[in-house]
């Protein structure tokens, strides 16, 4: 089973320290952690120091409504025509 725990970077300020402690918690819990934690890059994230990190590039605007429509030909996004836009 894996473990999706999206968003941490939108935890408060005030809570980031207490559910950081409760994630390390549940998952010297498990036998074999497979988890995957999504968030902006945040100093915090050190904490996690033992997992593999990975970043996403970012996309250019032609790039992402390119893929939409790649993969989604029927989107009324893949009918916005974005010609003004720079790659």
């Amino acid at each position: 089973m894996v473990y999706l725990f999206d968003g941490l970077d939108e935890v408060s300020v005030d809570n980031k320290e207490y559910i950081i402690k409760e994630l390390r918690v549940f998952i010297d819990q498990l036998s074999d952690p497979k988890i995957l934690i999504t968030s902006r890059k945040e100093s915090y994230l050190s904490d996690f120091y033992d997992f593999t990190r990975y970043e996403i590039n970012s996309l250019s605007e032609k790039r992402s409504f390119s893929l939409i429509s790649k993969y989604d030909p029927k989107s009324d996004v893949s009918k916005i025509d974005i010609g003004h836009s720079a790659e």
